[in-house]
């Protein structure tokens, strides 16, 4: 098992995923912005784990290329408006229906693997 677990999955009690979507599809269009990652490094400090000790789970493709800019492996949920092919070409390594499947497969999972556990190339 990693050190720790970062997850980032919006819209769990309330299904907002579509005008989530949308609404930040917009603004970081409109203001010529990338995903962030800073709130990625946030956590590892907080979690007091090292990128390659970490495994982050998101559920946009912002997500998955926050984490690998902070050369963080990254598996992914289907919550946050974002398909499978969208979520695996921003390099998520495994994508899951949702957090409930993942926890199902956890065993099976990247979260499972210590072999994942080492810095991605961002």
């Amino acid at each position: 098992m990693p050190a720790a677990a970062l997850f980032d999955v919006d819209g769990t009690l309330l299904d907002t995923s579509y005008w989530h979507t949308v609404a930040w599809t917009e603004a970081l269009a409109r203001f010529g912005r990338t995903p962030a990652m800073a709130r990625v490094h946030t956590a590892l400090v907080t979690s007091g784990a090292r990128p390659g000790e970490a495994l982050f789970v998101g559920d946009t493709s912002w997500d998955v290329q926050a984490a690998a800019g902070a050369q963080v492996t990254c598996a992914a949920v289907l919550s946050g408006g974002f398909g499978e092919r969208a979520l695996r070409s921003a390099g998520a390594l495994e994508v899951h229906t949702d957090v409930g499947e993942l926890l199902a497969r956890l065993d099976s999972s990247a979260l499972a693997d210590p072999t994942h556990f080492q810095p991605v190339r961002g």
